[in-house]
């Protein structure tokens, strides 16, 4: 074998590591692993740079439900929550967990199509050779609506479809971290995003990197397919390594942003930490100027920023978690995050990160110099007591005015309470035995438990009017900074009055039992630790609107009807709840997916729950049927013609159903009355 084909088929050794979204679990059923698997050019202490955590296997075995506690005040209209993936099964018939949220909706507002990380791939090809499930394999699930989102049905995944590369040839088959777009030219093509690899494995049993994946599919009455794929893959793969895209569309133009761990083969580096993904982070951008025909790319928005004088490429900054957004005439948008240091392979403290834009005039072609939005203390290494990971994201999110072109992004900070828990950053050692928790060891027959919980994080949005060469001063989206709770992983929209809508995670770090030697949440966060706590992570979806232009919010609105608790969610993927979640606004409602385990089911004659995805809509101004940003008597004429109206006729998308019953009627109207002259 020549040195060549030795090189690739150490790469391709890695393959099965490095599935940067989801993590497989054994407890009922245990997969026979790829061949090398045990061994990995890939550096072990560059494992931390990837969007999530390393392959192995999960499961925690806590039960019960959590209180939703009392709804918040209601200056929008909240629709119904909706499950939008299908039942689950448990193990061996399927694998738990779907998160990992993205979700597009097309220009009449009833077309929408969601999408989602399904441990079920799992138990398909590539991914397992023993008893493989039937159907389309593949880590990305998907799902879609033509009722406004009333309705769902789970398309299981992405068909597969042959591609070519320099270093392999097959079928192509998504590895998750899905990421959805539509255009707004028709309404009715939708791009899907996604890792992926190759369906065959090589001659040696690997599982082979394949880059991005790119699906482009459409509605043909109420039913939704997937048309073609075009696979992005990394300038030097199998050395170059992908990570983390986003992607966006407008008209014509489709642009993905992607994460490139390049391999380095500098003179004096060591191959076996630097040859295969090496480096800390490259942010490349793809384009398409027809419609996602062909791209080409990538242009560079943020070069690796690895430090070569050390020859294990163990020194630099992480660059990770690009989103894209178009504006006006030619302008593309990134925005990402820059940080933590590493010095030596350990994270320099205190730990520190910056939200960083690029911007390009010529459809992503070229990138100006990176610049700075804001400096942030991240909430990184200390995430929710229930999150399955040792760590968790800080990536910020994009949108633009189409109006005016004005690019906003939404991020998250700790500057104000700092990175420390909340209820305090020590441990304690209480009675009991299982797998070490981070931490000094306890004495026998005691484990290590967490007084605190996670770092109080708040959300901030901050805007520019020059393509992103200045910024304004950050504005707060939460109504309290510093709040004793954790908002986190904000997803900025835009709707046509250029009213501003961010979505959001909140935690509460709390105890619901007064006792404090009883432990509350046990979560395996892989490496054979378990984080302890006296705390549970109790979790609900928010919505913050601004009606001028992002300068003030109003007071956030509760999307989710139940509260999740993280502690308990039965999942067998890391992460437990993914890594984002997923929004869009589509004239006067913006619609949200979530991960959520509010429902159970039974196994082994107990019940659990289990982590579904959730839909819900807002409407962004009660009753406003005309968009004047009052609800007054004209909103009633427009009404008044628009009794017993379905989804599909053209009114239902500027015509309120207030009471969320499916139709618009004379409840509405009556509901309606009572609001005259009223400001939204």
């Amino acid at each position: 074998m020549d040195l060549t084909r030795k090189k690739f088929s150490k790469a391709a050794k890695v393959s099965l590591l490095l599935f940067a979204t989801l993590v497989l679990s054994t407890a009922y059923f245990t997969p026979h692993p790829a061949k090398g698997t045990s061994m990995s050019n890939f550096p072990a202490a560059h494992e931390d740079f990837l969007g999530a955590a390393s392959y192995e296997a999960i499961f925690d075995d806590a039960t019960g439900t959590a209180d939703p506690g009392p709804n918040g005040p209601m200056p929008i209209i909240v629709g119904p929550n909706v499950r939008v993936n299908a039942p689950q099964q448990a193990p061996p018939a399927g694998l738990l967990g779907r998160s990992e949220t993205t979700v597009a909706v097309g220009e009449d507002g009833n077309a929408l199509v969601a999408g989602w990380n399904d441990a079920t791939g799992f138990r398909q090809a590539p991914f397992t050779v023993v008893s493989p499930l039937p159907g389309t394999p593949g880590l990305s699930g998907f799902g879609f609506s033509t009722d406004g989102g009333l309705t769902w049905t789970d398309g299981g995944h992405p068909a597969t479809y042959a591609a070519t590369t320099p270093f392999f040839s097959g079928n192509v088959v998504t590895r998750g971290d899905p990421w959805l777009t539509v255009t707004d030219e028709t309404g009715n093509t939708f791009f899907y995003a996604n890792l992926g690899v190759f369906q065959q494995r090589d001659s040696a049993n690997n599982i082979v990197d394949a880059g991005v994946s790119v699906q482009r599919g459409s509605f043909t009455g109420t039913s939704f397919s997937w048309n073609d794929g075009h696979l992005l893959s990394a300038p030097n793969a199998p050395f170059d390594f992908y990570d983390k895209e986003a992607i966006v569309a407008k008209g014509s133009t489709v642009i993905v942003s992607v994460t490139n761990f390049i391999g380095i083969s500098a003179p004096g580096t060591n191959p076996a930490n630097c040859q295969f993904a090496g480096g800390f982070g490259q942010i490349e951008v793809w384009r398409s100027t027809d419609g996602g025909n062909t791209y080409q790319g990538p242009a560079i928005a943020q070069p690796d920023q690895t430090d070569l004088t050390d020859a294990n490429c163990l020194t630099g900054v992480l660059n990770q978690g690009s989103d894209p957004a178009i504006g006006k005439a030619g302008n593309v948008f990134v925005a990402w995050t820059r940080g933590p240091f590493f010095f030596n392979g350990s994270i320099v403290t205190p730990v520190t990160e910056q939200i960083i834009g690029a911007s390009s005039s010529d459809f992503g072609a070229a990138f100006n110099s990176p610049v700075v939005i804001r400096n942030i203390v991240p909430g990184r290494q200390s995430p929710p007591v229930g999150y399955n990971r040792n760590r968790y994201n800080d990536f910020p999110r994009v949108a633009v005015d189409k109006a005016t072109g004005r690019i906003y992004v939404a991020f998250q900070d700790a500057s104000v309470a700092g990175n420390h828990g909340i209820g305090g950053s020590g441990t304690v050692c209480l009675p009991g035995s299982g797998n070490p928790s981070p931490g000094p060891p306890c004495p026998t027959g005691q484990r290590r438990v967490m007084l605190g919980g996670g770092a109080d994080t708040d959300i901030y949005l901050a805007f520019s009017d020059d393509n992103g060469a200045t910024w304004s001063t950050p504005t707060l989206i939460t109504p309290t900074a510093g709040d004793g709770r954790i908002q986190f992983w904000p997803v900025v929209t835009v709707g046509p009055q250029g009213e501003i809508n961010v979505v959001y995670y909140e935690s509460q770090e709390v105890r619901l039992n007064p006792d404090p030697s009883v432990i509350e949440c046990s979560i395996n966060i892989g490496g054979g630790l378990t984080r302890r706590s006296i705390r549970s992570s109790i979790v609900d979806t928010f919505i913050a609107r601004s009606t001028d232009h992002g300068a003030t919010f109003q007071t956030p609105v509760k999307l989710s009807s139940a509260s999740s608790n993280w502690c308990k969610g039965t999942t067998n993927i890391r992460p437990n709840f993914g890594d984002y979640i997923g929004a869009a606004t589509v004239g006067a409602k913006t619609s949200a997916v979530w991960a959520d385990d509010r429902n159970t089911i039974l196994i082994s004659g107990t019940p659990r729950n289990v982590v579904d995805v959730f839909y819900t809509s807002a409407r962004t101004i009660v009753g406003d049927v005309n968009g004047d940003m009052k609800v007054n008597i004209l909103d009633a004429s427009m009404l008044a013609i628009s009794f017993d109206t379905r989804p599909g006729d053209p009114l239902w998308n500027t015509a309120p159903d207030l009471n969320n019953d499916g139709s618009i009627d004379i409840l509405d109207a009556a509901i309606l009355a009572s609001a005259f002259q009223t400001n939204a």
